[in-house]
Protein backbone atom coordinates (compact mmCIF):
# COMPACT_ATOMS: atom_id res chain seq x y z
CA UNK A 1 0.00 0.00 0.00
CA UNK A 2 1.20 3.37 -0.90
CA UNK A 3 1.26 6.33 1.09
CA UNK A 4 -1.05 7.71 -1.32
CA UNK A 5 -3.71 5.19 -0.08
CA UNK A 6 -3.42 3.25 -3.31
CA UNK A 7 -2.84 -0.39 -3.82
CA UNK A 8 0.44 -0.85 -5.68
CA UNK A 9 1.76 -3.58 -7.59
CA UNK A 10 5.85 -3.74 -8.02
CA UNK A 11 6.28 -6.50 -10.52
CA UNK A 12 9.41 -7.63 -12.55
CA UNK A 13 9.34 -7.38 -16.22
CA UNK A 14 11.05 -9.93 -18.80
CA UNK A 15 13.96 -7.40 -18.63
CA UNK A 16 14.68 -7.73 -15.47
CA UNK A 17 13.22 -4.08 -14.80
CA UNK A 18 10.77 -3.25 -12.02
CA UNK A 19 7.79 -1.06 -12.18
CA UNK A 20 4.74 0.01 -10.17
CA UNK A 21 1.61 -0.01 -10.91
CA UNK A 22 -1.25 1.74 -9.34
CA UNK A 23 -4.14 -0.79 -8.86
CA UNK A 24 -6.76 1.50 -7.41
CA UNK A 25 -5.94 3.82 -9.90
CA UNK A 26 -5.91 0.98 -12.89
CA UNK A 27 -9.20 -0.17 -11.42
CA UNK A 28 -10.79 3.07 -11.36
CA UNK A 29 -10.09 3.69 -15.21
CA UNK A 30 -11.78 0.63 -16.37
CA UNK A 31 -15.26 1.43 -17.69
CA UNK A 32 -16.64 -2.00 -16.32
CA UNK A 33 -15.95 -0.55 -12.94
CA UNK A 34 -19.15 1.46 -12.27
CA UNK A 35 -17.86 4.52 -10.19
CA UNK A 36 -15.01 5.22 -7.94
CA UNK A 37 -14.71 3.20 -4.60
CA UNK A 38 -12.70 3.09 -1.48
CA UNK A 39 -9.39 3.23 -0.68
CA UNK A 40 -8.07 0.71 1.83
CA UNK A 41 -8.65 1.79 5.65
CA UNK A 42 -5.32 3.04 7.29
CA UNK A 43 -3.93 -0.48 8.56
CA UNK A 44 -5.62 -2.49 5.99
CA UNK A 45 -3.97 -5.76 5.75
CA UNK A 46 -3.50 -6.91 1.88
CA UNK A 47 -3.32 -10.23 0.57
CA UNK A 48 -2.75 -11.69 -2.58
CA UNK A 49 -2.74 -14.53 -5.21
CA UNK A 50 -1.43 -14.26 -8.22
CA UNK A 51 0.75 -16.92 -11.28
CA UNK A 52 -2.98 -18.09 -11.46
CA UNK A 53 -4.32 -18.68 -15.66
CA UNK A 54 -7.38 -20.46 -14.92
CA UNK A 55 -10.31 -19.31 -16.88
CA UNK A 56 -8.21 -15.74 -17.55
CA UNK A 57 -6.97 -15.11 -13.80
CA UNK A 58 -4.21 -13.53 -13.48
CA UNK A 59 -3.39 -11.91 -10.35
CA UNK A 60 -6.07 -10.75 -7.14
CA UNK A 61 -6.15 -9.19 -4.38
CA UNK A 62 -8.10 -8.05 -1.34
CA UNK A 63 -8.38 -5.06 1.66
CA UNK A 64 -10.52 -3.87 3.47
CA UNK A 65 -11.60 -0.45 2.68
CA UNK A 66 -11.93 2.88 4.49
CA UNK A 67 -15.91 1.85 4.53
CA UNK A 68 -15.24 -1.14 6.28
CA UNK A 69 -16.13 -3.14 3.59
CA UNK A 70 -14.27 -6.40 2.21
CA UNK A 71 -12.66 -4.83 -1.34
CA UNK A 72 -11.37 -7.61 -4.60
CA UNK A 73 -8.95 -5.88 -6.94
CA UNK A 74 -8.48 -8.95 -9.92
CA UNK A 75 -6.60 -9.07 -13.32
CA UNK A 76 -9.12 -9.95 -15.56
CA UNK A 77 -7.31 -11.33 -18.59
CA UNK A 78 -9.66 -12.22 -20.78
CA UNK A 79 -10.12 -7.82 -20.75
CA UNK A 80 -6.64 -6.95 -20.26
CA UNK A 81 -8.47 -5.14 -16.97
CA UNK A 82 -8.08 -4.72 -13.29
CA UNK A 83 -11.77 -4.96 -12.11
CA UNK A 84 -13.24 -3.83 -8.31
CA UNK A 85 -15.80 -6.07 -6.40
CA UNK A 86 -17.47 -5.11 -3.23
CA UNK A 87 -17.67 -8.24 -1.72
CA UNK A 88 -19.25 -7.25 1.17
CA UNK A 89 -21.89 -5.72 -0.69
CA UNK A 90 -21.93 -8.42 -2.92
CA UNK A 91 -22.74 -11.39 -0.20
CA UNK A 92 -25.63 -10.83 1.72
CA UNK A 93 -25.14 -10.91 5.52
CA UNK A 94 -21.79 -10.20 5.35
CA UNK A 95 -20.29 -8.75 8.40
CA UNK A 96 -17.83 -5.53 7.77
CA UNK A 97 -14.15 -5.90 8.27
CA UNK A 98 -11.67 -4.60 10.84
CA UNK A 99 -9.00 -2.14 9.86
CA UNK A 100 -5.90 -4.10 10.91
CA UNK A 101 -7.28 -7.53 10.72
CA UNK A 102 -5.34 -10.54 8.67
CA UNK A 103 -6.91 -11.60 5.25
CA UNK A 104 -6.56 -14.38 3.16
CA UNK A 105 -7.43 -15.48 -0.60
CA UNK A 106 -7.04 -18.75 -2.40
CA UNK A 107 -8.44 -19.59 -5.79
CA UNK A 108 -9.05 -23.26 -6.89
CA UNK A 109 -9.81 -25.03 -9.59
CA UNK A 110 -12.79 -26.90 -9.35
CA UNK A 111 -13.69 -29.41 -12.00
CA UNK A 112 -11.51 -29.91 -15.31
CA UNK A 113 -13.64 -27.53 -17.28
CA UNK A 114 -11.53 -24.91 -15.32
CA UNK A 115 -14.12 -23.60 -13.16
CA UNK A 116 -12.57 -21.61 -10.65
CA UNK A 117 -13.47 -20.60 -6.57
CA UNK A 118 -12.01 -17.82 -4.96
CA UNK A 119 -11.71 -17.34 -1.32
CA UNK A 120 -11.58 -14.37 0.73
CA UNK A 121 -11.38 -15.25 4.58
CA UNK A 122 -11.27 -12.58 7.51
CA UNK A 123 -12.04 -11.65 10.51
CA UNK A 124 -15.34 -9.52 10.93
CA UNK A 125 -16.66 -6.67 13.23
CA UNK A 126 -19.02 -9.95 14.64
CA UNK A 127 -15.36 -11.39 15.66
CA UNK A 128 -15.84 -14.42 13.72
CA UNK A 129 -13.73 -15.57 10.71
CA UNK A 130 -15.53 -14.94 8.00
CA UNK A 131 -15.31 -16.67 4.13
CA UNK A 132 -16.51 -14.99 1.01
CA UNK A 133 -16.71 -17.42 -1.57
CA UNK A 134 -16.74 -16.98 -5.72
CA UNK A 135 -18.93 -19.46 -7.31
CA UNK A 136 -17.13 -18.53 -11.03
CA UNK A 137 -19.83 -20.48 -12.74
CA UNK A 138 -22.63 -18.34 -11.52
CA UNK A 139 -20.84 -15.54 -11.14
CA UNK A 140 -22.66 -15.29 -7.28
CA UNK A 141 -20.09 -14.15 -4.05
CA UNK A 142 -21.25 -16.06 -1.03
CA UNK A 143 -20.88 -15.18 2.69
CA UNK A 144 -19.62 -18.05 5.12
CA UNK A 145 -19.40 -17.89 8.68
CA UNK A 146 -16.67 -20.24 9.46
CA UNK A 147 -16.92 -19.70 12.84
CA UNK A 148 -19.89 -20.56 13.71
CA UNK A 149 -20.22 -23.81 10.64
CA UNK A 150 -17.33 -25.28 12.73
CA UNK A 151 -18.88 -25.06 16.16
CA UNK A 152 -15.32 -23.35 16.68
CA UNK A 153 -13.64 -20.86 19.41
CA UNK A 154 -13.82 -17.41 17.82
CA UNK A 155 -10.32 -16.01 17.10
CA UNK A 156 -8.59 -13.26 18.81
CA UNK A 157 -8.84 -10.11 17.54
CA UNK A 158 -6.12 -9.31 15.19
CA UNK A 159 -4.91 -12.69 15.01
CA UNK A 160 -3.26 -14.10 12.09
CA UNK A 161 -5.32 -16.11 9.48
CA UNK A 162 -3.72 -18.56 7.07
CA UNK A 163 -5.64 -20.45 3.89
CA UNK A 164 -5.39 -23.12 2.53
CA UNK A 165 -7.94 -25.09 -0.31
CA UNK A 166 -7.16 -28.64 -0.94
CA UNK A 167 -8.09 -30.99 -3.16
CA UNK A 168 -11.64 -32.04 -3.35
CA UNK A 169 -12.42 -35.28 -2.02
Amino acid sequence: MGIDSHVHLLSGTYTGAWQDTDLTQSAVNNPSNPGAFPNPAVGSALASSSGLNWGGVGEVVAYIGADGDVHHLRWDKTFSAWTHTDLTSGASGTALGVSGTALGVAVVQLDGDYALSEHVVYIGNDGYVRDLSLDEKFQTWFNNNLTSSATATAPIPNSALAIYVGPAW
